[in-house]
């Protein structure tokens, strides 16, 4: 507990003990006040009982006296006997105070005798046998009513003054008592207001001095001087000190924080520079990627046109070909089967996908896949040039057909036709092989130029994304097989076979090229959503640095605010 919460303490309860002591004093005057109101009240009633007990015998008196003077009267004789009755009942009752106070002791033989004379006078003039002798009775009757009523004013004049001096000593204890209660209720009332009131002014200004000295540091805190410094003097060990040690501790943190802030901010605006450059440059290089991607659709697009066309005449020749076969059927059955060329290796191109930020993903997949078109466009020239030599080979064994169906005379009449008819589709086929291989040489080099683009946007986008993982990368090169043609036979059979089996070999490799086209203009698709995609990428990053800057600027504003006030 707080030496602040302590005087509070301290204060209430000394507020409740001095109320409490107050209560009592007041309560033990109030007694002595009320013991004297009733020994006032049993004052009253003695005074009364002594009164009526008085009043009573006189009346009794006046009674007889009238008999005696006036005849007798039952009236009044009725009434006497009453009074009398009175008078001894009231007697009785005053009984306790003879034995209580002795100056009423002393009167009580008084009351006494006279109560007996006025018995035994009333027994004479109530005796109706004395009405008569009234005038006889009369005197004696009076003698010892004057005594009875000397007796009785002695006594009241012996009690009066009793009662007169006793009244007056009790009054004036009573009034002692009431102007001690006074007193002793002033004092009270007298430590319970001011009392307070001097601890509440002290407690006041304990605590006005407490809230003055944390307003000024909340004031130096609000004009941004956070290493505010208070009066040694002024140290405190109630709550207030804890809550200036509290506001110190506070303000240095704040102070902290704001060099902390200050450093952070700066750095930052350095680091969102770097990036705004850098969203720029990846802004500009993927425009330019998706400008070259749609010039290599345009070139595939134009290289399946071409190899539709290679589709159409190989097709021509495989059906010359049969035809040829046909022919040379009974011949084939003597031939040695060729061996058959060697299957060409699968490829494969899969992109294992890490925890890299989307513009580095999707950098990888162009790349990887303007490698695959440039792998699809090696394969492609490599099936051209088989295409080339199997279109020589095949003109060399149309000559050699040719030289062997002269050899035969008429028999070999049908061969020259069928050797003549191979000869042009092996020219045919030569002139497609040699625009073709024009088309790919060409898209080749754009493939390459936009390949080195993409290597140069692969080598930008690492240089922005440092803390991105490298991306894994696997390439497996496609493994082209090409059989060679097995030797040469000088039989006929021999080299239709193998004529029948090379124009196989083209149709199925202009088919692969017609698929490899298909598939080639489909990942440039591919490519070109995926520029259009990191185009998005790269507005939405850059609109992303500008709202960070706009963040640091106004945090770097709030800090200059904060700095301004302090100065």
């Amino acid at each position: 507990m707080g030496n602040l919460r302590k005087r509070l303490l301290v204060l209430t309860l000394l507020i409740g003990s001095i109320g409490l002591a107050a209560s009592i004093v007041i309560w033990l005057n109030s007694m002595q006040v009320q013991k004297g109101v009733n020994e006032l009240d049993e004052i009253t009633k003695i005074n009364e009982s002594y009164f009526e007990l008085v009043q009573s015998y006189q009346s009794t008196l006046a009674d007889m006296y009238f008999v005696v003077s006036s005849g007798y009267s039952k009236t009044h004789v009725e009434k006497i006997e009453k009074n009398l009755e009175q008078t001894e009942k009231k007697l009785q009752e005053f009984e306790p105070y003879f034995t209580k106070f002795e100056e009423f002791g002393q009167l009580k033989q008084y009351f006494v005798v006279s109560h007996e004379t006025l018995s035994k006078q009333f027994d004479i003039i109530s005796d109706v046998s004395n009405a008569a002798n009234m005038d006889r009775v009369r005197i004696t009757t009076s003698e010892d009513l004057a005594k009875a009523r000397n007796q009785i004013e002695r006594a009241n004049d012996s009690g009066m003054q009793f009662l007169q001096a006793f009244n007056d000593e009790n009054r004036q204890v009573i009034l002692d008592k009431v102007k001690s209660t006074e007193l002793w209720t002033l004092v009270t009332l007298g430590i319970l207001v001011f009392v307070p009131i001097f601890a509440l002014l002290m407690f006041r200004r304990a605590f006005n001095k407490g809230v003055n000295q944390v307003l000024g540091r909340v004031n130096a805190y609000q004009e941004g001087d956070f290493l505010y410094e208070a009066e040694q003097s002024s140290f405190r060990k109630d709550e207030f000190g804890q809550i200036e040690t509290s506001l110190t501790t506070m303000g240095q943190n704040i102070e902290q924080l704001m060099q902390g802030s200050i450093g952070a901010n700066q750095r930052l605006q350095l680091v969102m520079k770097e990036l705004l450059v850098a969203a720029e440059q990846n802004l500009e290089e993927s425009a330019e990627i998706k400008q070259r991607s749609e010039q290599v659709t345009k070139k595939v697009s134009m290289q399946y046109e071409g190899t539709t066309a290679i589709s159409a005449v190989t097709e021509q020749a495989s059906a010359s070909t049969q035809e040829i076969y046909s022919i040379v059927d009974e011949m084939k059955r003597n031939l040695e089967a060729m061996e058959s060329l060697s299957k060409r290796g699968a490829q494969s191109l899969k992109q294992m996908v890490a925890d890299m930020h989307q513009s580095s993903k999707e950098t990888e997949t162009i790349v990887d896949r303007f490698t695959k078109i440039k792998v699809d466009i090696d394969e492609a020239n490599s099936f051209l040039k088989g295409i080339t030599e199997i279109t020589t080979q095949t003109n060399l064994l149309a000559l050699n057909a040719s030289i062997e169906a002269a050899r035969a005379g008429e028999a070999g009449k049908g061969f020259a036709v069928v050797a003549e008819e191979i000869r042009k589709l092996s020219g045919q086929t030569d002139l497609f092989s040699k625009q073709i291989n024009s088309i790919t040489g060409r898209i080749q080099e754009d493939t390459n130029e936009v390949l080195k683009e993409f290597q140069l946007f692969k080598e930008t986008i690492e240089q922005t994304n440092e803390k991105n993982e490298a991306s894994a990368k696997l390439f497996q090169e496609i493994a082209t097989n090409s059989g060679a043609l097995l030797e040469q036979g000088t039989h006929i059979t021999v080299t239709m076979e193998e004529i029948s089996h090379g124009v196989n070999e083209i149709v199925h490799s202009v088919n692969d090229l017609v698929a490899s086209s298909s598939e080639l203009t489909e990942e440039m698709g591919e490519v070109v959503k995926a520029a259009d995609h990191q185009v998005d990428l790269s507005n939405n990053m850059r609109r992303t640095v500008d709202t960070v800057k706009e963040t640091a600027e106004d945090l770097a504003a709030n800090i200059a605010s904060i700095n301004m006030n302090k100065s």
